[in-house]
């Protein structure tokens, strides 16, 4: 008996059912502290949910937020980079990013590390941009500045294709 459900449980939990529907909307690449790391951005078919939009009244005041995950055999993992510009276009300014890593969770906000983009390009719903960031260690429970804990600096390009 506890034979066949054990057999039931791993065909159900290998059907392709519990994969997840994405497409790639486009790439981050980044260096981390000397590591190069290549992260997907992902649109869910099924959710209708694109992991690069711009929010806010125009695209030129808005909020471009862009999550990028470790895609492998069709599901989504970390090391996870999420970015955020405010303003995208010619003044586009770094305004938060999170790095998840199997080490920890590091951020740059508002006070805490920094952040640079450059060379913002934007042509229909095409963007890129550079950027260069001193990302400061938090603790994965509080959210809070880890004291003492070193920062690491995350550097790379950003290119996708958004949807509407």
């Amino acid at each position: 008996m506890i034979a066949r459900i054990t057999a039931a449980l791993i065909l159900l939990l290998s059907t392709p059912a519990f994969a997840l529907d994405y497409e790639a909307m486009g790439s981050v690449t980044a260096t981390v502290d000397g590591t190069e790391m290549e992260f997907c951005v992902p649109y869910l078919v099924e959710e209708g949910d694109a992991h690069a939009e711009i929010t806010g009244p125009v695209k030129s005041m808005g909020i471009l937020s862009v999550d990028g995950f470790t895609c492998r055999d069709g599901d989504l993992y970390q090391p996870r980079l999420a970015l955020s510009v405010f303003r995208p276009g010619p003044s586009a300014t770094g305004s938060g990013l999170e790095l998840w890593t199997s080490d920890g969770l590091y951020m740059v906000e508002e006070g805490n590390g920094s952040l640079q983009v450059t060379d913002f390009k934007m042509s229909g719903d095409h963007v890129s941009f550079a950027f260069e960031a001193t990302a400061v260690a938090y603790d994965r429970t509080s959210y809070m500045p880890k004291d003492g804990a070193a920062p690491v600096s995350v550097s790379g390009q950003v290119d996708v294709e958004l949807r509407q």
